[in-house]
């Protein structure tokens, strides 16, 4: 098999900024767990996931658990600095791994580490970073069922978000099949997401309680304390600038998979606003690596495509830094 030196070039040199801009990242300083700022209650997690023994016990906390497992490989290095900069690197790793490499391709890629959602997921996501590795994985194996299954198991495990996003998959991956007309498909897809997606997302904001009184206290807490309307649109906004792109600048249009993949993320996006809207930014970090997984696999991978969506996202990033005190929060402690 031979190897294409272009896309090894690329590879390699997307890797080493990635691992640069992970590394800076991972030197940030570190507050106390008191702090606004997240990351000493990060670290503060850390240090008792390693002083924790790992059990494997599937019947406790499998969010815990998943944390222990993935911070074992740095525990014995004495040094918060790694545990930094493995949360930050998995989210790069992710396209690095799976996407399609072209000089298009390649300005995708640095979108993600140089915008909003990247930017909160390379800092304070490490399970849901690990679970984004293998659920796009998923997508990417499609040809592989088995490998597929693993990766969907592994990133069901490692964060319950990736839980809402298996109709879709499930949609897409067995498009070819045909398992019903392409009129009725679309239905057959919605109606799938209506009946799932409530029940997956209870599994983690209903199912964790005791009673019904708890789950409507919860519920109660978390629209009072809900991020404002303004937030969350411009959050969003990412996930439908890179469907935009994609539309309007693509030579070949947008694939059928693309489509698919921005109306479910919508209805996600919808669901969580009107019933979870303090969580609604995690499904949308989701949404947005996927949607650029799918702009990195599409037919037309041009450089103007990602010069589009690159300066799309970093003007977004460069406002969020400005009108946001969060990035400063991080960055300064």
């Amino acid at each position: 098999m031979l190897i294409n030196k272009t896309t090894l070039f690329l590879r390699f040199l997307f890797g080493l900024i990635a691992v640069l801009f992970c590394a800076i990242l991972s030197f940030r300083p570190i507050p106390s767990i008191y702090d606004p700022n997240d990351t000493g209650r990060y670290v503060s997690m850390f240090h008792q996931a390693c002083n924790m023994p790992v059990s494997f016990d599937w019947g406790g906390n499998i969010s815990h658990e998943s944390f222990n497992i993935l911070t074992f490989p740095v525990c014995g290095m004495g040094e918060d600095r790694f545990f930094l900069f493995l949360t930050s690197v998995i989210v790069p790793l992710t396209l690095l791994f799976w996407g399609r490499w072209t000089r298009g391709g390649m300005l995708v890629g640095l979108s993600l580490i140089l915008s909003v959602i990247g930017f909160e997921l390379m800092t304070n996501a490490l399970r849901q970073g690990a679970s984004l590795f293998f659920l796009v994985g998923a997508f990417a194996l499609n040809k592989h069922k088995v490998w597929q299954l693993i990766a969907v198991v592994l990133a069901m495990f490692l964060h319950d978000s990736s839980w809402v996003f298996l109709p879709l998959l499930l949609a897409i991956s067995y498009e070819k099949y045909h398992l019903w007309k392409l009129q009725s498909r679309f239905t057959a897809f919605i109606l799938l997401m209506i009946i799932l997606l409530p029940y997956l997302l209870a599994l983690r904001y209903v199912g964790q309680f005791d009673d019904t009184d708890s789950a409507i206290e919860f519920y109660s807490i978390s629209y009072e304390n809900a991020l404002t309307v303004a937030f969350l649109i411009f959050f969003i906004l990412p996930v439908y600038w890179v469907f935009a792109v994609r539309m309007v600048v693509s030579e070949f249009g947008v694939s059928m998979g693309e489509k698919a993949m921005l109306i479910y993320s919508s209805l996600v996006i919808i669901i969580t606003v009107l019933f979870f809207p303090n969580i609604t930014y995690r499904f949308a970090m989701t949404s947005m690596v996927l949607q650029l997984f799918m702009a990195m696999v599409a037919v037309d991978r041009s450089v103007k495509i990602g010069v589009w969506i690159f300066a799309g996202l970093v003007i977004h990033f460069a406002i969020f830094s400005v009108v946001s005190p969060n990035v400063w929060n991080v960055l300064n402690g």
